[in-house]
């Protein structure tokens, strides 16, 4: 008879990998195409919703399967986008993420052409009410729209031009020639510029332009 002292302990039954979904914080992504906006900026709310999950994969020292990050898209939609997953929801169920982000950002693109929306950037004005930060963000947000939602440097640049163009309207040209096709790094152009503009609106008033434009570094044409 075999000594039960000796024997193995049954091995444990496999638990289910807890993933920390719950800790995703981002707004539901509606579909609506906001007053001032070309779309409804799926490429911007796909973007930051990728990085949310990517920091929860970090701590739950995962990746997650495209199974919960499709949950988690969809516990994050509402409105039309909403009403659209679930009539489509036979098909979108067996893509994976990265297909679904697509189908989102193809339904709810901008339906301008390039020109269209070039042309719209360049006439955008801010709000009387608008933050010069939030001016940015729209400007960006507007902009990448010519890239179906996904900024890049080229889009970034045209953003800063447009937001050069409208904040310092007396001094468009000197500040237009600071401004070189080949930026550096636009975005910190940007953050500059609208640092500059909150400080200076800080002191005389909202309503108020700066008398002089910040000093832009010079940039050489090409590298």
């Amino acid at each position: 008879m075999a000594n039960l002292g000796d024997r193995e302990p049954d091995p444990e039954p496999p638990t289910s990998k807890k993933h920390s979904t719950k800790l995703v914080k981002i707004e539901n992504f509606t579909g609506e195409v906001k007053e001032g906006f070309l779309d409804a900026g799926a490429g911007d709310w796909i973007k930051r919703l990728k990085i949310q999950i990517r920091l929860r994969e970090m701590v739950d020292e995962a990746a997650w399967p495209d199974s919960i990050k499709i949950m988690v898209v969809a516990a994050h939609l509402g409105g039309a986008a909403s009403t659209w997953f679930i009539r489509r929801f036979d098909v979108l169920q067996g893509v994976s993420f990265d297909a679904l982000c697509i189908a989102i950002r193809e339904q709810f693109r901008c339906s301008l052409d390039r020109l269209e929306i070039s042309s719209t950037l360049c006439r955008t004005i801010k709000k009387a009410n608008e933050s010069y930060a939030d001016f940015a963000h729209r400007l960006s947000t507007i902009a990448a729209t010519m890239n179906d939602g996904e900024e890049t440097k080229a889009t970034a640049e045209d953003a800063l031009s447009t937001f050069i163009k409208s904040a310092w309207p007396q001094h468009r040209a000197s500040r237009l020639s600071c401004i070189k096709t080949q930026l550096d790094n636009p975005w910190h152009e940007m953050e500059e510029a609208v640092k500059y503009l909150a400080k200076i609106a800080g002191i005389i008033g909202e309503d108020s332009c700066p008398a002089h434009p910040p000093i832009f570094r010079a940039i050489k044409w090409g590298k």
